[in-house]
């Protein structure tokens, strides 16, 4: 009945392993001995078990922050480049909060946004076994335009073949940016391609393209290619000579337009095209003649179109016939 305490050696245990994490059943053996009355001795060997955890503390905490610190407006973070290095080696995935312990927002609003930008230092902290570590992870979202479209098209979108210079004035493109918030931007001939008069045509496409911190967005309109004309001809009148009160004959006469596309295109004459010399109407019964009883004079045939004029001469005789 007797109760004694008997110290706990290593060589007792068996069924630890050191470098084993997690629960393990260790096995404790002892052995007793008995001594009898007349000095004989009897062992007893007695076993038993318990569970033990082995566990791993951190005694340090090292936490590397992601390479990226520049994102967009929306984006997710990237952790690539973060690490935590705990001093046991175990790493975990990181906890990443504002300074003030929110939730990260990668979306600010566009009133937070100075000169489309916002730095913020968001902090990354890893607690485990009562061991700690953070560190201060500072990140640029830039306010990176999302789309344009345009705003106002150039005042002149028509051109002339050949024509190697563009008026873009009036010319804008609205500008849209993650946040939601837009700006106007002129438009630049630097900002256009795709402009082109070698051939005429309507409805062509030219495209605007705007650069902006990186980020290339393009939008389109349309404008047209006349085939211009560069050249008038006034052919006059076959017949020259007519009598008294006789109408004009105008057979013979033509106008030929040539257009910038090297085509041609001949046009009939017009009586309202032809006038006297001083611009008055044709007058073919003149009220008094010579004594050869003819009068000689020259009329002027005008033709205008496209902004382009021309005039030619075309002498008559008139006679007074019996």
């Amino acid at each position: 009945g007797t109760v004694s305490n008997v110290n706990l050696t290593t060589n007792m245990v068996t069924g630890y392993n050191p470098t084993q994490l997690g629960v393990q059943t260790l096995t404790i053996t002892n052995t007793f001995k008995y001594t009898l009355s007349d000095g004989t001795q009897i062992p007893d060997t007695k076993t038993m078990t318990y569970e033990v955890e082995v566990t791993n503390p951190a005694t340090a905490i090292t936490i590397t922050p992601p390479t990226k610190t520049e994102y967009e407006h929306g984006d997710t973070l990237d952790f690539t480049g973060g690490k935590i290095e705990v001093k046991t080696k175990q790493i975990t995935s990181n906890m990443v909060k504002e300074s003030n312990g929110r939730s990260v927002n990668m979306a600010p609003t566009a009133s937070d946004y100075i000169n489309n930008e916002v730095s913020k230092t968001l902090v990354i902290k890893y607690k485990e076994n009562n061991v700690t570590g953070t560190v201060n992870y500072p990140i640029k979202i830039k306010n990176v335009v999302s789309q344009i479209a345009m705003s106002t098209e150039p005042t002149n979108t028509t051109y002339n073949i050949g024509d190697t210079t563009y008026n873009l004035a009036g010319g804008a493109i609205k500008v849209t940016r993650k946040a939601g918030n837009t700006e106007t931007v002129n438009i630049q001939d630097s900002m256009v391609s795709g402009l082109t008069t070698t051939t005429a045509g309507t409805g062509k496409t030219a495209t605007v393209t705007y650069t902006n911190d990186g980020v290339t967005k393009t939008t389109t309109y349309t404008y047209n290619v006349k085939d211009n004309i560069t050249n008038i001809a006034i052919t006059p009148p076959t017949k020259s000579q007519y009598n008294h009160g006789d109408a004009l004959d105008l057979a013979g006469g033509k106008i030929t337009i040539t257009y910038a596309s090297g085509t041609t295109q001949d046009k009939p004459l017009d009586a309202s095209m032809i006038t006297e010399s001083d611009g008055s109407p044709v007058n073919m019964s003149p009220a008094s003649y010579g004594n050869t009883n003819k009068e000689s004079k020259t009329l002027l045939i005008k033709y205008q179109e496209d902004g382009i004029s021309k005039q030619e001469n075309y002498p008559i005789e008139i006679i007074n016939d019996v």
